[in-house]
């Protein structure tokens, strides 16, 4: 065999291996067997000395609506029960990070498919994301349930701006627009990212036919101009936005990717 033809097939071996690894990373095929003690929140577990993150997916923290629903769903699901988690990875707070099986089934994409956590982009997985395309298109779960509040039946709020710049800091903004006739209350409503960043908004009425603009960097709040403190909140290459209300119903959603 020459050098030539074995270097393609070698390199064609490779290919190949990373090919099935990407398919096998949820398929619950094999992996470290745990018995589960405790239920974190939605998307962390642990068993004994070991914490273990479910990869790829994030579920409400606790300050937002459907935590309690998320967190005990995966009570439900894994508590008690032997699981094999899929990972070898630790991230900074030395959790294990891996996908969670248990009777074959993946409780990641459970979790994902039953409407109580949204998909993680970073982790670059293609299924994921479909599986909340079609958990939200379903309104699945308290996170895609269609809410009934006037406001949104009217599809009066929309996101009418949308900054992201990881550069200069005061290029970040979202903004939001009552397009109806009539004063919406603000108060406990929230905007997020796809990762961990929270902003809540204070007691205040957006107006008919107004805006209302949140700058990421910090600053002082003044008239319908609000800061969220954080600098960096919006990825540049791909990011989603939620706004929910105070129960939780998302309201806006929009997702990008550059």
């Amino acid at each position: 065999m020459n050098k030539k033809i074995f270097s393609l097939l070698f390199f064609l071996l490779i290919f190949l291996s990373a090919c099935v690894q990407e398919r096998n990373e949820f398929d619950c095929t094999q992996g470290k067997t745990f018995i589960i003690t405790r239920v974190i929140d939605g998307d962390t577990i642990e068993s004994e000395n070991t914490k273990i993150r479910l990869i790829g997916i994030n579920t409400p923290e606790k300050k937002e609506g459907c935590f309690t629903e998320a967190t005990d769903f995966l009570e439900k699901e894994v508590l008690g029960k032997k699981v094999i988690v899929q990972g070898n990875e630790l991230d900074k707070y030395g959790r294990l990070l891996g996908n969670v099986c248990f009777n074959g089934k993946s409780i990641n994409k459970e979790l994902l498919v039953e409407g109580f956590a949204h998909y993680y982009s970073y982790e670059e997985v293609p299924e994921l994301e479909k599986l909340q395309e079609k958990a939200m298109k379903e309104k699945k779960g308290c996170l895609w349930k269609e809410s009934k509040e006037k406001y949104f039946l009217d599809k009066c709020i929309e996101l009418s701006g949308f900054e992201f710049n990881q550069n200069e800091f005061t290029g970040e903004f979202a903004e939001f627009s009552n397009d109806c006739n009539y004063s919406i209350d603000l108060n406990r409503f929230y905007l997020k990212d796809e990762a961990t960043n929270l902003f809540f908004f204070p007691a205040i009425q957006l107006k008919e036919k107004s805006f209302v603009r949140v700058f990421s960097e910090k600053g002082t709040d003044l008239g319908n101009e609000f800061y969220w403190g954080k600098g960096n909140v919006w990825n540049n290459d791909k990011d989603q936005l939620f706004l929910r209300n105070e129960k939780g119903e998302l309201i806006v959603y929009y997702n990008y990717e550059n």
